[in-house]
């Protein structure tokens, strides 16, 4: 069983990956003294249509998640929701 801490570092792992896939790594600085509560509600990335829910008692879900791309970046699979 994993432990809450455990659990924002796999989601956070996971969203970081499904964006990437998306986007790019496209030149974002990286996030300095975030807290878990600052990342709370409903993120929706426009680009890859993937909507991340992160609920304040650890738990997450996933829609429209990316499982493959093609050579261009072009989304050709999604995953169901998690």
């Amino acid at each position: 069983m994993y432990s809450r801490a455990g659990k924002w570092a796999l989601m956070s792992a996971l969203t970081v990956l499904s964006v990437s896939a998306c986007t790019g790594w496209g030149g974002y600085p990286p996030a300095k003294n975030v807290h878990g509560s600052q990342l709370v509600g409903t993120w929706h990335a426009r680009d890859c249509d993937t909507t991340l829910t992160l609920k304040r008692d650890g738990s997450a879900s996933v829609t429209g998640m990316p499982t493959e791309t093609d050579l261009d970046g072009k989304v050709t699979h999604r995953g169901g929701g998690a």
